[in-house]
């Protein structure tokens, strides 16, 4: 069996506390008593730190489409803070500052939760999930930012106070690092596998299918999210990649691991084999709901509610938001009521991957089967990506006419 390495991220909206979530907000008036002397309130209060967290890809300058950025795909205008950091007129001021800002909000929430939650009127086992939820989230926030700058300044438990000087210095990488892995082991160690059944979580706890709860974290996210972050520093930007000239030993450690380490490869690596057991049910989309349409896997992805694919999601209603931005020009007319670029690769990035016998494209030989039947042709396309290839051989057997390119 295949499996699936990723998050599929979707935007839009989620629904309370126990039954669906993200309804409201914590209203302004409410006070740390009235907020954690109340069950539903409290829930909230959570909700609140996942709200605006950009999962979608699309909002924001660390939504996730980051593509625009480099020279994997073309963004156009609608992605101007990409250009930001492609042109370096990046600054402390706009996307960035916003980021910064929304980031150390939510941290600072996550910790007023974690220093009150004891006293809230809940059952053991849901106060036991929000802290795990908690845990990831802290860990995302810093995500958002470490994937970006480096070391940063971490804020562990505190709380600061309104009219308290904040003078926390810049943590170096592999601390940053270091502190987010924690927060998921603890975030693993309390959360459910599957929000769809009823199952006990490492920390001992029993907790009761509840669907309505789809799109909180779980522990797949967190492990997911482990390995993530893991893989990208054992890569050769952060892997010993910092050693730039000029640069002093302090600012190297603050942008990536002064050394080269090949063990971390290898963490990364059973980061990701973990992610993969399973015991926590994940897979590639077969597409044998509908073998009548070759892709229709690739489809179901992003129009079933939930699927084996998922891992983290933000689910929606029913929209074109996916195609109208990720549509090529020549066809987002149909979606929206502009044709201007958004965003979709380059070429270049899909010859990059490889095809399913393991060869480069343009070095594997695709098969066009064009079966003959009374009404008409029927085409079955098995390999992806048939372009600007010479026929090679025509053999007919049969009544099946076989191309061979």
């Amino acid at each position: 069996m295949r499996y699936l390495f990723c998050f599929i991220i979707l935007a839009g909206t989620i629904s309370s506390c126990e039954g669906g979530f993200l309804d409201q907000k914590v209203q302004d008036k409410d006070n740390l008593e009235t907020t954690f002397s109340d069950s539903l309130k409290t829930c909230n209060f959570v909700n609140a730190i996942y709200y605006g967290d950009e999962r979608n890809g699309n909002i924001g300058l660390m939504g996730g489409n980051m593509a625009p950025a480099s020279d994997e795909a073309d963004g156009g205008t609608r992605f101007g803070w990409c250009l930001q950091l492609t042109n370096g007129a990046a600054s402390s001021v706009g996307a960035a500052n916003t980021e910064w800002v929304s980031v150390y909000q939510k941290l600072r929430r996550a910790n007023i939760f974690l220093q009150n939650i004891e006293r809230t009127p809940i059952s053991a086992a849901l106060k036991m999930r929000l802290k795990g939820e908690v845990h990831f989230l802290r860990a995302w926030c810093y995500y958002r930012l470490w994937q970006f700058w480096g070391g940063l300044p971490l804020v562990y438990d505190k709380v600061y106070r309104v009219d308290e000087k904040i003078e926390e210095p810049r943590a170096t990488f592999a601390s940053t690092v270091d502190y987010m892995i924690s927060e998921l082991h603890e975030a693993a160690r309390l959360l459910p596998v599957d929000y769809r059944v009823t199952g006990t979580t490492d920390a001992g706890y029993t907790y009761i299918a509840d669907p309505g709860q789809l799109g909180r974290a779980t522990k797949g996210a967190a492990l997911a999210l482990k390995a993530r972050i893991l893989l990208m520093a054992a890569s050769k930007l952060y892997n010993g990649g910092g050693n730039i000239a000029g640069a002093t030993a302090e600012q190297i450690a603050l942008i990536s691991y002064p050394e080269y380490k090949k063990e971390r490869w290898e963490d990364a690596l059973a980061a990701i084999r973990e992610i993969m057991k399973p015991e926590y049910g994940y897979a590639l989309v077969d597409g044998k709901t509908n073998l009548e349409y070759p892709g229709w896997s690739f489809h179901e992805i992003f129009t079933s509610r939930w699927n084996e694919e998922y891992i983290w999601t933000l689910p929606q209603a029913g929209n074109k938001e996916m195609e109208g931005i990720f549509d090529p020009p020549s066809r987002r007319s149909e979606i929206t009521s502009t044709n201007s670029p958004l965003l979709f690769p380059f070429q270049e990035l899909a010859d990059a991957f490889g095809t399913e016998n393991g060869k480069a494209v343009g070095e594997d030989h695709y098969i066009i089967l064009i079966s003959l039947m009374k009404n008409g042709i029927l085409v079955f396309i098995t390999r992806f990506f048939i372009m600007g290839l010479c026929v090679r051989m025509v053999k007919i057997i049969n009544s099946n006419l076989f191309i061979r390119l």
